[in-house]
């Protein structure tokens, strides 16, 4: 099938995606999914295996006309949109091109979150996993850019940065930064939530490589953490020793 060049411009195909969301939307599934979140949401109600159809879809249409440049600009625009599935599938695309992103889009990524484009747990880990992950996979001076988001405020922000860094912890990778950044985005007080969660779910992946490594941890600095956050990096220790620390991680 022959394209014109009009008929791929990121306007055009914003405005399909968006005319294809609203034709799908479906208001049981919406009310469904505000109960994922503590927060209002705007939804129009489509499942994550459809939405990833649209993506794949629309991602494989353009693929033959589009450099990544016109890839960001999809997404950008499709993350100031209010809907829930309309920036999911802004990033859904975004991530079957991750292979064309540097550590020179990390900046443009801060931007997004600085904008508070993306704003609930959902957005943040499918931005994380699938688009900043990779990145950082291949090009480990990124982490060291992550290292200095850390000192953001922003909350979304700390959990990009943790959450970025499941995969390098699934793989035994860079062991001691992560500890490292692990106390750094721990050390305000109080810790958000999310990134409580986060960092215990960071601790956990990260024990499941080394679990040694992930004790000694714990019995030197688990007191300076949430208790949450302990919580869920002893989540798959066997009963006794989850008591075990979360006795000598409690603050005197």
């Amino acid at each position: 099938m022959s394209y014109e060049k009009e008929s791929v411009t990121v306007t055009v195909i914003r405005n399909k995606i968006i005319k294809q969301l609203r034709t799908r939307s479906d208001r049981r599934t919406a009310e469904s999914a505000q109960r994922f979140f503590r927060e209002e949401i705007d939804c129009y109600g489509i499942k994550a295996a459809d939405l990833m159809v649209i993506a794949r879809k629309i991602g494989n249409e353009v693929k033959p006309h589009w450099s990544i440049v016109e890839v960001l600009e999809l997404t950008e625009s499709l993350l100031q949109e209010k809907e829930q599935e309309a920036r999911s599938c802004g990033l859904l695309i975004l991530a079957l091109f991750n292979r064309q992103l540097t550590t020179a889009d990390l900046g443009l990524f801060l931007s997004w979150l600085r904008k508070g484009y993306l704003n609930n747990w959902a957005l943040i880990d499918t931005f994380s996993l699938k688009v900043v992950s990779p990145v950082i996979l291949r090009e480990s001076q990124g982490i060291r850019l992550l290292e200095k988001w850390l000192a953001e405020d922003n909350i979304f922000v700390k959990r990009v940065c943790l959450v970025s860094l499941i995969e390098l912890a699934k793989k035994g990778q860079q062991t001691q930064l992560i500890y490292k950044m692990v106390l750094e985005a721990s050390s305000a007080y109080p810790v958000n939530d999310l990134v409580a969660k986060a960092a215990g779910w960071l601790l956990r992946e990260a024990g499941k490589a080394d679990q040694h490594l992930l004790e000694k941890f714990l019995e030197e600095h688990g007191w300076r953490l949430p208790r949450v956050s302990v919580r869920y990096a002893i989540e798959r220790f066997p009963k006794s020793k989850r008591k075990y620390f979360l006795d000598i991680t409690k603050k005197q």
